[in-house]
């Protein structure tokens, strides 16, 4: 795998889940289970001590906060956001309720520095796309396509998908505890496709199909 891609590991007879990204390390499990990992592993590595999620103490996970009720799990980005948000000078900017508010049509090629920036947006906003925020991921995924020649329009596109982002900062995922009616078998998987139906007028996509996928 690449460097900077996050590994899953799972260890079927103790029901563990391991996720490595780098040098952080994510584990869930029981007590009893995690306690045995974490010695084990602690025994070969010099770590620092672990964190442990409760109520009172979330979780960052390379910039995703990870927090618990009594009922619920959550994932969210918001203090990541609040600090790309800070690094593009875009704290106070306009609030925006849609990932995207206009098609790609302005090809003007944009000068060796704002090129620069295009790409650092668009590291956040895929970042934010492939961990919580999944609503965004057919925007960035538009958008996306002028990382090899970035042009006027699609920076003026990942603003104000950025924009979208700082008025919904609080926008997440979450999964119950406990689930009293877990579907297994094939119950247990779902598909969902959908297709954008060649309505990007974009130079750049040549009116091709976009299709977009998620399996859970």
């Amino acid at each position: 795998p690449a460097a900077n891609c996050p590994c899953m590991f799972y260890h079927p007879e103790r029901d563990l889940t391991i996720i490595v990204y780098v040098d952080d390390v994510l584990a869930d499990g029981r007590q009893e289970d995690l306690d045995w990992f974490f010695a084990e592993f602690q025994g070969r590595f010099k770590t620092t001590p672990v964190t442990w999620l409760t109520t009172d103490t979330p979780i960052d996970f390379i910039g995703i906060i990870i927090s618990i009720d009594t009922t619920m799990i959550f994932l969210s980005m918001q203090p990541y956001i609040k600090k790309a948000l800070a690094l593009f000078g875009m704290t106070d900017c306009t609030p925006n309720r849609l990932p995207m508010r206009r098609d790609i049509t302005d090809d003007t090629q944009l000068q060796l520095a704002q090129k620069a920036e295009f790409m650092q947006k668009m590291g956040v906003c895929h970042f934010l796309a492939s961990s919580v925020a999944l609503t965004t991921k057919p925007a960035a995924s538009r958008i996306g396509q002028y990382m090899a020649n970035p042009t006027v329009g699609a920076l003026i596109a990942i603003n104000d998908l950025l924009r979208y982002h700082a008025t919904n900062s609080n926008i997440g995922l979450g999964a119950p505890l406990i689930d009293l009616d877990m579907p297994s078998g094939a119950d247990a998987f779902e598909i969902s496709t959908d297709a954008d139906n060649s309505s990007d007028p974009s130079v750049n996509n040549k009116r091709r199909a976009r299709y977009g996928n998620l399996i859970g």
